[in-house]
């Protein structure tokens, strides 16, 4: 990918606040980041840190009160202005969002060809033989063992992964242009993990899509992401290539996260966890957020928020004291 490719999906300057007892709370300020087409662009960053929200906000689905302003392009219109009748046109057909959680997202009392089915003749008018048909073919392509009779089936009648596989072949149901994928292996073990990151890669280069992946999992980013925009208390603290920002992070909170990680090659190394915790949005600190946790904040750190700032083509971090500069 180029640093110069046209996104499919360009997001400038949103920023959300969500009401809560009779208040509105900044929870997503000055967010910016592209998804390019037939790339995985990931998200990560701990929980609270305005991933999911960022997305809700983008597919028009924050609960009423909520304020969003800024841009996300795509298509040639600003979704974060579009009519719900527009969004409602957007959603599942050309965006698809697949849930962190298949057990909560899949309707339990109906049948996995209900779901799938129901989807497809909405969203793209076919007869009911012509739905059950495509809808067999999904289930095929995502790898659901026996996919005439799995059409007949009940969510509960199948695993963890299997449920998500489901999940995934929904939301390539109408032939979607974006998927987002917000904690897909999230509760899965290891090696059920590792087989839905090589479905998801697979099928995103097979259709040409793009994919937008939602994770606190760093591990998981490195496998299948292109590029990488790293998020804490609502803002962008570093994007750039995967290779760079996590070869190579800029941003102590990028390697804060990496270090927490189980090195996979030295199982007996400890591992370094992130002093304190994110705290809620509307008792965030002042200046850069992640000050009070960086072993290598400064005084100005806590009084001035830094800008997010372009270090070369494609590669940006907002951080005041810059501690990792020769690793560029």
């Amino acid at each position: 990918m180029e640093v110069g490719d046209e996104p499919l999906l360009k997001v400038r300057s949103m920023n959300v606040k969500l009401a809560a007892r009779n208040r509105l709370i900044s929870v997503v300020e000055k967010v910016d980041f592209d998804v390019f087409e037939g790339k995985v662009s990931g998200i990560a960053g701990e929980s609270g840190s305005g991933k999911t929200v960022s997305m809700m906000a983008i597919l028009g689905l924050l609960p009423h009160g909520s304020i969003v302003s800024g841009h996300a392009f795509y298509g040639g219109q600003d979704l974060l202005v579009s009519s719900e009748k527009r969004l409602a046109k957007v959603r599942g057909k050309e965006i698809a969002l697949i849930m962190q959680d298949p057990h909560s997202s899949l309707h339990p009392m109906l049948s996995v060809g209900v779901q799938l089915s129901d989807h497809v003749r909405h969203h793209l008018k076919l007869s009911r033989e012509d739905a059950r048909e495509h809808s067999i073919d999904l289930l095929h392509q995502v790898r659901i063992p026996n996919p005439a009779a799995s059409f007949t089936a009940y969510p509960h009648q199948f695993s963890g992964g299997m449920r998500q596989r489901i999940a995934i072949a929904i939301a390539l149901a109408c032939g979607p242009k974006i998927i987002i994928a917000d904690e897909p292996t999230t509760g899965l073990d290891v090696t059920v993990q590792a087989g839905i990151l090589h479905l998801l890669r697979e099928l995103g280069e097979r259709r040409g899509l793009a994919i937008l992946l939602i994770t606190h999992d760093l591990g998981v980013m490195s496998a299948i992401a292109d590029r990488v925009t790293i998020m804490y208390a609502g803002r962008v603290v570093e994007t750039g290539t995967a290779e760079d920002v996590i070869g190579s992070p800029r941003h102590p909170y990028t390697a804060a996260l990496l270090a927490a990680l189980p090195h996979p090659e030295r199982p007996e190394t400890d591992l370094v966890p992130i002093p304190g915790q994110l705290g809620p949005p509307g008792l965030r600190p002042s200046g850069c957020a992640f000050h009070p946790r960086c072993q290598y904040a400064k005084s100005q750190c806590s009084s001035v928020v830094p800008d997010l700032v372009e270090v070369r083509p494609g590669r940006s971090h907002a951080c005041l004291v810059d501690p990792f500069m020769a690793t560029l």
